[in-house]
Order: structure tokens, then C-alpha cells, then sequence
């Protein structure tokens, strides 16, 4: 459970929903929760409210395995108003060379991988984030080397790309919907993502990296679509909106988003 409220979630409601899902489907299940808005970093990061198994696993979709975590980190590795994006990658990578960009535990990556593409380059800033993309890719058995998993700066990424004269037949972008800090390193200090003011570039920049053919995922957690859809390359012809998921709740304006822009 995850509860995005600043005061944290109300414990009485917490009660209520463990007796209600226990009540459906028996009471052995373990519950975790993460109250990712509070000042408490240990409250945000999660905590066990029920059971004793254990807190990281490997679970099911579509036929592919991922890890989840449910006591590291604000996010527990997997994304799951996702699904259908994943899905549409995977039916549709096929013989392509694919780009996917803040790539995180690397789920688009392994969707890409089998779909049997030719090739993937998952590309992110966090090592404990590459890490636990490269253990996605070995859960189900798909081959990758260093070219498939880099460490990166996104922008600074696509410039060497682009200097170099590499281009993809898809790309995958799915920037984080709030401002990020930059990294702090020995020589230099990056300065992180602001969706506010960097996402039309992200995008003109895949786009610009895009071979003819090819097409461009772009995803977006931004509440209301016209901030987004409004920055996106291309006309309105080249756009497709996919369907979210029957089982995500809630207004079409919230929860990830993705739009595929063709070339």
C-alpha cells in the first residue's frame, strides 16, 4: 500500500483495508506500507503492518519476472499503471534497436528484450537502479552485456549519441514527473530533471535520434495530459494515446501515461 498524503495515512483506514483484502483472500497475506510524502524517511521507504514473509520477491506479469521491493526506496521497483505500456513494448520491438531512458529497474527494458528485439541500452543515473535492472534481465534469462545497462546523465547520454552519430529504431522516455537533485561527483555536479522545463527538449532530442520507421514512447506521470501532450514532437497525426489499464482507477488524466510518436 502506498499512501501519498503529507500527514501519512490515518491508521484506522489502514485497518480497514487489511480486514477487507484479508476477507477476500484469507488472512496469511503480508502488508507493507509506504507513506511517501512525509517528513519521516523511514515511514517513506516502508514499513511491515502485517505477516512475515519476506520483503523482497520476484512476481509475474505477462509471462516476465520482476523484482520487488517492498522496504527499499520511496517506489518498490515496478510501476504497476505501467502494465499496458509494457505490454505494447513488448508486441512491438521486434527487430529494433531500442533506447530506454531513466530506465530505473529496467521493466521496459526486459518487455523490449522479449519481444525479441535486437538490441536494448537501458540508460540511468542511480547505480542501485542499473543493478537491479541487470538482476530483471537475468530472472528471465536474457542475454546483455555493458552496452545494455549504462550508467548516465539522460541529456548527457544523447548528446555523446548524438555527436557519434548513433540512432535507435525506439526509444523509451519515462522522466520522473517531479524535479530531481543533480549528482554530486569529483569533477562536476549534474543538475538533475525538472519536467517543467526540460521535457520538450527530452523530446526533441529522442525524437532527432529516431532512425525513419521508428517510433517514440513518451510516458508521463504529469497530473493532467495537456502539460504534457502539448510538448511533444511531431503533429497530432504521428500521435497515438495508449489505453490504460481496465484494472487503474481513477480519472485519465492521473497515473502514467504514454504516447507513441511515429517517424
Amino acid at each position: 500500500m502506498q499512501n501519498f498524503h503529507r500527514e501519512g495515512a490515518k491508521e484506522e483506514t489502514v485497518s480497514e483495508i487489511i480486514r477487507f483484502v484479508q476477507n477476500q483472500l484469507g488472512d496469511s497475506l503480508d502488508f507493507f506500507l509506504k507513506e511517501r510524502s512525509v517528513r519521516d524517511s523511514d515511514r517513506a521507504v516502508g514499513r511491515r503492518i502485517a505477516g512475515n514473509g519476506p520483503e523482497s520477491r520476484a512476481v509475474m506479469e505477462n509471462g516476465l519476472r520482476f523484482g520487488v521491493d517492498f522496504l527499499y526506496g520511496t517506489n518498490t521497483g515496478l510501476f504497476l499503471d505501467a502494465r499496458p505500456l509494457r505490454a505494447w513494448v513488448k508486441r512491438n520491438s521486434e527487430d529494433r534497436r531500442v533506447l530506454n531512458l531513466f530506465s530505473y529497474t529496467g521493466a521496459f527494458g526486459v518487455a523490449a528484450a522479449a519481444g525479441l528485439s535486437r538490441s536494448v541500452t537501458n540508460v540511468d543515473i542511480v547505480p542501485s537502479a542499473i543493478e537491479r535492472g541487470r538482476r530483471n534481465f537475468e530472472r528471465n534469462q536474457l542475454e546483455s552485456d555493458s552496452r545494455t545497462h549504462m550508467k548516465a546523465e539522460v541529456f548527457e547520454f544523447l548528446q555523446r549519441a548524438a555527436k557519434s552519430g548513433h540512432t535507435w529504431d525506439a526509444i523509451i522516455a519515462d522522466p520522473p514527473p517531479v524535479p530531481t537533485r543533480g549528482t554530486r561527483g569529483k569533477k562536476k555536479r549534474g543538475r538533475g530533471f525538472d519536467p517543467s522545463a526540460d521535457i520538450e527538449r527530452l523530446m526533441g532530442r529522442c525524437h532527432g535520434l529516431l532512425n525513419e520507421g521508428g517510433w517514440l514512447l513518451a510516458c508521463s506521470a504529469l497530473r493532467g495530459s495537456s502539460r504534457f501532450e502539448g510538448r511533444l514532437p511531431g503533429d497530432a497525426a504521428q500521435r497515438t494515446r495508449i489505453a490504460r489499464g481496465s484494472d487503474f482507477p481513477g480519472p485519465d488524466d492521473e497515473g502514467l501515461r504514454g504516447w507513441v510518436i511515429s517517424r
